[in-house]
């Protein structure tokens, strides 16, 4: 019996080699994908704050961009005043993709402190008479470096109606809380008046509180030529005139044929009056109202302007007539709105009792002329001629 032969076969063996080189193939491919695949990584600067006005670029915000090129480098953002903008920063990634990331940039005012304290324009020194009324802020002004206007106001104590020498500041503070002081001479001056102490009239020349020179001469006083007659300068007892003075009847003939002319009838009820006839009206005024109330529409001997022979009732002398008779108001409207023009002013006017010691007369016209007239007349808003010159009109005892 015999047995089959079997042949040996010979294993080949294998290369180990191969699946290593393959598998180190493999694992390069694969990092090489994940190389290729990574996101961008965008570090930011920590500067993300600019004043207003800056131009900043894109690469101005990235400190560092890994895993990708910036894309968008140049692009800048700007603000004109403060506030945020909104960057976008672009990476191009490994595979030519973009990524964008945002990020917050602020602008700012940039805030120069201020130190500069305001300028103040004011005079240095001011110099008034007793009781003259003086506005110290007249012209004064105060202005910083930045164009802000500043308010402007006085430190220190003064009084205009006391003599003496005061020594104040002007002070101004801006916005900033910067202060500025200017000092001030504030000089007042005693005011001399033109009475003895009695309230008899002193001849020589006084300044009164308005800068007029007041001439006192023989008993009688006059202010730029013109005589002063009311409860504080009386008129000498010998003191005589025409019914009007050559002056006065010229401008009161032209002035009535003017009136005429509109329709309106003018008349004088009184003129020239002495010191007698002036005497015999107050006293029997007193005798009637007695001597408060009497001092209120007439003046003592002495004190009036009928005296002068330039004061005239134009019309009527009676307050309820003034009132209620048509014709008599018409005329002594027109003559309120165009006596000036001729050189008459209304002596009394209403309201200003204050300064003129009377009640309203709207019949009393007194002449001084056109110049001063037409000054007084103050379109209608009457002047008196005591606010005007800056002199009283007060009783002192002395009658003449």
């Amino acid at each position: 019996m015999s047995y089959p032969r079997y042949r040996k076969v010979r294993r080949k063996r294998r290369n180990p080699f191969i699946p290593a080189v393959l598998i180190a193939f493999l694992l390069v491919i694969l990092g090489a994908v994940l190389f290729l695949l990574q996101e961008p990584v965008i570090v930011l600067s920590d500067q993300v704050k600019f004043p207003v006005g800056t131009s900043v670029t894109v690469r101005e915000l990235v400190l560092e961009v890994q895993n990708g090129v910036l894309f968008n480098g140049e692009e800048s953002i700007c603000r004109t005043e403060a506030g945020t903008e909104r960057a976008v920063i672009q990476v191009k990634n490994r595979l030519g993709g973009i990524y964008e990331e945002s990020v917050t940039v602020t602008f700012y005012e940039i805030v120069i402190p201020d130190t500069t304290p305001p300028v103040i324009t004011a005079p240095d020194s001011v110099e008034i008479l007793e009781g003259q009324s003086v506005d110290l802020m007249q012209g004064v002004s105060a202005v910083d470096d930045s164009g802000e206007v500043c308010s402007v106001a006085i430190s220190g104590e003064y009084d205009p109606a006391v003599p003496g020498v005061y020594h104040v500041f002007y002070v101004a503070a801006d916005s900033a809380g910067n202060v500025a002081k200017k000092p001030l001479t504030f000089t007042v001056k005693k005011l001399i008046l033109p009475f003895d102490e009695n309230g008899k009239l002193v001849d020589g020349t006084y300044t009164t509180v308005k800068g007029f020179q007041i001439v006192v001469e023989g008993g009688m006083a006059r202010v730029e030529g013109h005589v002063i007659a009311n409860k504080s300068f009386a008129l000498p007892k010998t003191y005589t005139s025409a019914w009007m003075t050559a002056e006065t009847s010229a401008a009161y003939n032209q002035m009535k044929n003017a009136a005429q002319a509109d329709g309106i009838t003018l008349s004088v009820k009184s003129a020239y009056r002495s010191w007698n006839d002036q005497n015999w009206i107050f006293n029997d005024y007193v005798r009637r109202d007695g001597v408060e109330k009497a001092e209120t529409y007439s003046a003592r001997p002495g004190h009036s302007e009928h005296q002068t022979g330039m004061g005239l009732d134009l019309v009527t002398s009676d307050s309820i007539e003034a009132r209620e008779n048509a014709a008599v108001k018409a005329a002594l409207d027109w003559l309120n709105q165009n006596a000036y023009k001729y050189g008459f002013i209304l002596r009394y006017p209403e309201g200003k009792t204050g300064e003129t010691g009377y009640i309203y007369e709207p019949w009393h016209y007194r002449y001084v002329g056109q110049a001063l007239a037409s000054t007084l007349y103050n379109n209608g808003d009457w002047i008196t001629m005591e606010s005007y010159y800056g002199f009283d009109s007060m009783y002192r005892g002395y009658t003449n």
